[in-house]
């Protein structure tokens, strides 16, 4: 799901798809199925999972700014799960620099699962940490550059 919600999974679909009035994308199963989706080991799939369950908790709680930052979060690593070399050759890497994402669980009260939210949003999110350098300069890669001034037009 969280390749389908990037910008890299937007790009895909746009190139692959069809535009109907109004510039819509139809995001139909026949251009979906073209989308390449890497296999990823249960590992590296962790990280996607605990920032979606962030993303999803604080944009219920209309935690506007962190449900934003960590949907960048996400788009940062879909650019880093499809475009490895170039990433790492700019020293743009996130997943290095995300450390252990404590989980949130259905057995935790709301009031938990927030307080474990807000204390991972303030890690990340403060200016000195590498996380949010990258994100904030990753257009400084090509291919990403490239891909965001497309979905432009």
């Amino acid at each position: 799901m969280a390749i389908l919600n990037s910008t890299v999974g937007d790009y895909y679909i746009r190139t692959l798809g069809v535009t109907r009035n109004g510039g819509y994308f139809e995001y139909k199963p026949m251009f979906v199925e073209k989308l390449p989706v890497p296999m990823l080991e249960c590992v590296r799939r962790k990280p996607f999972e605990t920032l979606a369950n962030y993303a999803l908790q604080t944009t219920a709680k209309d935690l506007k700014l962190q449900a934003a930052y960590f949907e960048q979060l996400i788009d940062g690593l879909v650019y880093e799960l499809y475009f490895p070399d170039e990433i790492k050759a700019a020293g743009k890497e996130i997943l290095p620099h995300l450390g252990e994402l404590p989980p949130i669980t259905d057995t935790q009260s709301t009031e938990k699962k927030l307080a474990v939210i807000q204390a991972e949003f303030d890690r990340l999110y403060d200016p000195r940490h590498p996380v949010r350098n990258h994100l904030e300069t990753l257009d400084s890669v090509e291919v990403v550059k490239t891909i965001r001034e497309a979905l432009k037009r």
